[in-house]
């Protein structure tokens, strides 16, 4: 068959032997073995890359027309000059998800699976699958594995923190349209905590989220007080109510503790201990009650209880401080520069099999190279960074602008994006919006894919 054809040329085309493999697997293999390659080229190889994957896409497509339609389908080739045959309803103006698949031979298996789940898995009763949102104006966006949880969420989230703004002081109508952007753009991980604005972004988000109705995954984080550590079951539990009260829901996706995790506890900094023999179990009960479905941590604090409560393997998920100004969560730390050592937390929560959330990630708007602050942003985020002040950091980020000039990227927050979503480790990356321009932008940002191993070796 024209299809069988298309197979023999991918797998002449990228040198892979397949004769002993039936059509099904070794278009499994074929597609693998694309996505793969195409991540771990240099950049000589991108067009080289970029053409396979499209052959992968094709041959994809056909086996999907000859299952749906029976064997007796014929499956024609694709010829220049001849106009393109309509798809099947399930895959029309659809190409197959990008999977990221840079952590090598050993995740290829995960990656074929996900490719061969995307195109042979029909649509849900709707036309629509888990996340996918509305299809009018729908970018492709890479999605990524959140560890061992099942989901897949999209390499860029949604924050819905007071650093960005919107969705704490924004306007009703503003953060409805964002919010219905940010799925249009292919984005489903949204993540809130009940410290935002005092409640505010849990209320902002229930109110916008009951009225579009978006297929996404939902995470949220609470903070206990000092005064919680004799009553640490009971006070989750309110948490976790008071919260579902605010969104408007009776269960989330994920439920974070916010507090930071130290040796010793202190005033809302908490004792890890405490973390993994009290606030875990409670949490435990929360999911057994159907409230949350995963539950995770945010990782600030210092950083071997950070480890501790990583290694333990308690927490589906874990938040990482990781950015360009303060890359050691995902490699050694930088001689001379200053902040906290997270000892590659990104890592050790890989090897842990943990979802990781990647926050900070533009050093709380030190990495747009400017001092100026939106007026719904928050104004004072010091010391979010990594530099004692935000004005050290935004001298540090400008640095960084020879590598903007030299056409690595198309500006400063560009680069530290594209940056983060780099490292193999990294599930999602949270950026706190202010403006819907600048969702837009992290969007393109996010299209354009990682930035090479070269620029990579650059910053870090």
């Amino acid at each position: 068959m024209a299809g069988d054809r298309r197979i023999e040329v991918i797998e002449r085309a990228v040198g892979i032997e397949n004769a002993h493999l039936d059509a099904a697997d070794r278009v499994r293999h074929v597609l693998g073995y694309s996505h793969v390659h195409r991540h771990r080229s240099n950049p000589h190889d991108q067009a080289a890359a970029r053409r396979r994957g499209r052959l992968g896409a094709q041959v994809g497509a056909d086996l999907y027309r000859t299952r749906r339609q029976g064997p007796v389908a014929q499956v024609l080739p694709q010829r220049r000059g001849r106009r393109r045959r309509r798809l099947p309803v399930g895959l029309r103006g659809r190409r197959p998800r990008l999977v990221h698949a840079g952590l090598g031979a050993a995740h290829a298996g995960r990656v074929r699976r996900q490719a061969d789940r995307h195109l042979l898995r029909q649509p849900r009763r709707g036309g629509q699958r888990s996340g996918q949102g509305p299809r009018r104006g729908r970018a492709l966006m890479e999605r990524r594995p959140l560890g061992r949880t099942g989901l897949e969420i999209s390499v860029l989230g949604y924050g819905a923190g007071a650093v960005g703004g919107l969705m704490t002081k924004g306007e009703p109508a503003d953060q409805e349209r964002a919010i219905a952007r940010a799925v249009e753009l292919g984005i489903n991980y949204i993540d809130t905590a009940a410290l935002y604005g005092d409640g505010e972004s849990e209320r902002n988000l229930g109110r916008v989220l009951k009225a579009l109705k978006p297929d996404v995954v939902l995470g949220t984080k609470f903070r206990l007080k000092a005064a919680d550590r004799t009553r640490v079951a009971a006070a989750v539990a309110q948490a976790m109510d008071d919260s579902l009260q605010r969104l408007g829901m009776d269960q989330v996706d994920l439920f974070q503790l916010h507090n930071p995790l130290v040796a010793k506890d202190a005033d809302d900094r908490m004792d890890v201990e405490i973390a993994l023999n009290e606030v875990v179990p409670a949490l435990q009960k929360l999911q057994e009650a159907g409230k949350t479905r995963f539950i995770g941590f945010s990782g600030v604090g210092e950083t071997p209880a950070l480890l501790k409560a990583v290694e333990s393997r308690a927490f589906d998920t874990v938040q990482v401080v990781f950015n360009a100004l303060n890359p050691s969560a995902g490699g050694p730390m930088p001689k001379g520069a200053p902040g906290q050592d997270y000892g590659r937390l990104l890592e050790k929560a890989l090897a842990a099999d943990m979802g990781t959330i990647v926050i900070r990630a533009l050093a709380g708007g030190a990495l747009s190279g400017t001092t100026a602050r939106h007026p719904l942003a928050m104004q004072a985020v010091d010391p979010i960074g990594s530099a004692p002040d935000f004005a050290a950091d935004v001298a540090r980020a400008r640095a960084l602008e020879p590598l903007v000039r030299q056409g690595t990227a198309g500006s400063l927050v560009e680069l530290a994006q594209r940056f983060v979503i780099a490292h193999p480790a990294v599930t999602t990356m949270l950026i706190g919006y202010s403006t819907l321009e600048q969702l837009e932008q992290a969007a393109k940002a996010i299209e354009k894919g990682p930035l090479s191993a070269g620029a990579v070796a650059k910053i870090a």
